[in-house]
């Protein structure tokens, strides 16, 4: 029983180690073996099997799926996930710095307009970065947006599908608590091709 127990303390060190030494996280969630955290209430399911479904029934509460990258890899450099929105009028995107719903930092889009959002939340406390901007870039419902955050230097620079669409000073940012969101308005459902985290 100890060997064992000391067996697989050693397994998690090695799986840690490589990670972190890793220049690259890339997951495109054939199952949940790199440990995701769901946020959801009854309304919504999220699936991780072949793929990364979220199905949204809930009309108040949003449903997130995150990972403490914290841990594992030091100095980010770059976040990177791919998202398919088949259904539904509400925002989808980035989450980091997630702590709760009144907790994190959300980098949002709206297929049905080709709007998005960026905003900042802590305690409850609301700091919108940039309003909600029409940007033709963004693809429309059943269709791939890629979502991009990038450090350059002390700026964080967002993309959607490649065009830079909003930078910001990032001097105080952590990017810890990962994730996607998928906003609360009923049937809505999306699909998570892959998400990639770089490190510098």
């Amino acid at each position: 029983m100890i060997m064992k127990t000391q067996l697989t303390i050693l397994f998690a060190i090695i799986i840690l180690v490589n990670l972190s030494c890793a220049k690259e996280f890339y997951d495109k969630f054939p199952d949940n073996k790199n440990q995701w955290l769901t946020y959801e209430d009854s309304d919504a399911k999220i699936n991780i099997t072949n793929g990364l479904y979220i199905n949204q029934n809930s009309s108040e509460i949003n449903a997130y799926i995150i990972k403490d990258f914290g841990k594992i890899i030091k100095n980010i450099l770059e976040i990177e996930c791919s998202i398919n929105k088949f259904e539904g009028e509400t925002g989808v995107g980035l989450i980091w710095n997630f702590t709760d719903e009144n907790t994190h930092n959300r980098f949002i889009i709206t297929t049905r307009d080709q709007q998005f959002f960026i905003q900042y939340r802590a305690n409850g406390e609301r700091e919108t970065i940039k309003e909600w901007t029409t940007n033709t870039a963004i693809a429309g419902n059943d269709s791939t947006n890629i979502f991009k955050l990038k450090q350059n230097g002390s700026s964080l620079e967002f993309y959607l599908n490649e065009a830079l669409v909003h930078t910001q000073d990032s001097s105080n940012l952590s990017l810890n608590q990962i994730g996607v969101m998928l906003g609360s308005t009923a049937d809505s459902r999306c699909k998570i091709n892959y998400f990639k985290v770089k490190k510098k």
